[in-house]
């Protein structure tokens, strides 16, 4: 999952980064890292990201 897929799918949920952040079990500056490309994203929360935002895992290419 690209940085900007999980933008895309936390703006099609109408989530902020603080609600996923909370949802998902970090912080809104996680999420935000996350999304600049800042940190690995592990499948864990790969998964955690898709399913808060309800999308079905198409794919298990988090690294």
């Amino acid at each position: 999952m690209r940085p900007e897929d999980i933008v895309a799918f936390r703006s099609r949920a109408g989530l902020t980064q603080a609600q996923l952040g909370e949802i998902i079990g970090v912080s809104r500056q996680h999420v935000y890292a996350l999304e600049k490309g800042r940190f690995r994203l592990s499948a864990r929360l790969g998964h955690a990201i898709m399913a808060a935002c309800s999308a079905a895992p198409r794919s298990s290419n988090f690294g």
